[in-house]
């Protein structure tokens, strides 16, 4: 099926345009179709009878603080079609303590059942890097986590019939730090290495040589170049969200990455 064809069939059938999502091949998304089991809708009756729901939504800063109403939202539409024995995984990189703090309650209050009683609660952090060919999401390694051992089974499984590898942890605040401090990690690097071309271009200097020779080092350090802005659109943001739950739960400025 061409691009053309599959963008018409999915606007006759359902309604919706055809976005192109480069690393998804429009045979591959043709194929999904074909089986009857890929379903894009806006229809929150859809996702009725659901044994695992991955929750994937934007997580913005709202005047520098984290705006988590999308979660919620998602989360109250899930909770009304929650049945014994389902799974639910939060995606979405937010503060530590999302999951278990926020997600599950709401879970509770609109299904009526107990999370690591009635269902399974865990959280994976998202890592995707677009145009990479090498770590794709299948090859890339997945962190998972769950609320109780029987969640973290249960998430574990799902995901190992999608990635090649998990890598499970003890909770899901472990796994929602992890994916802050990739990013974090990140964001403070590509803003050291911006910094350090425009002070280097001052002083006559040629950076990209210098980092070129400080890449030859086997050991304590990782490459980093200069470029535009600070690398996609999450990594102004995710910091922020570690550095607003350090001062929110220990009263603490996390001053390096602010």
């Amino acid at each position: 099926m061409d691009p053309v064809y599959l963008s018409w069939r999915v606007n006759r059938a359902l309604g919706h345009r055809f976005r192109f999502v480069e690393d998804v091949a429009p045979q591959r998304l043709a194929a999904a179709l074909a089986t009857g089991r890929y379903l894009p809708t806006t229809e929150e009756r859809a996702v009725g009878g659901f044994d695992v729901a991955v929750i994937s939504v934007p997580t913005p800063l709202r005047e520098g603080v984290p705006d988590l109403r999308a979660i919620e939202s998602a989360a109250r539409i899930l909770g009304r079609f929650l049945r014994q024995g389902s799974t639910v995984v939060l995606e979405s990189t937010t503060y530590p303590g999302t999951t278990e703090e926020l997600v599950a309650p709401i879970l509770e209050e609109y299904s009526g059942l107990t999370v690591g009683v009635d269902f399974h609660l865990g959280y994976s952090p998202e890592r995707i890097d677009p145009g990479n060919r090498v770590w794709t999401l299948e090859t890339t390694p997945k962190v998972v986590s769950g609320v109780d051992e029987a969640s973290l089974a249960a998430v574990d499984a799902f995901y190992r019939t999608v990635v090649d590898t998990t890598v499970p942890v003890k909770s899901p605040k472990v796994a929602e730090l992890t994916k802050l401090v990739e990013n974090t990690f990140r964001h403070v690097n590509i803003a050291l290495v911006n910094e350090l071309a425009v002070y280097a271009r001052e002083l006559g200097i040629d950076v990209w040589e210098a980092v070129d020779a400080a890449s030859s080092k086997p050991f304590g350090f990782m490459r980093f170049t200069p470029g535009p802005g600070v690398g996609g659109h999450c990594l102004p943001v995710d910091p922020v969200y570690l550095s607003w739950r350090v001062n929110r739960a220990l009263g603490h400025r996390f001053r390096f990455v602010e």
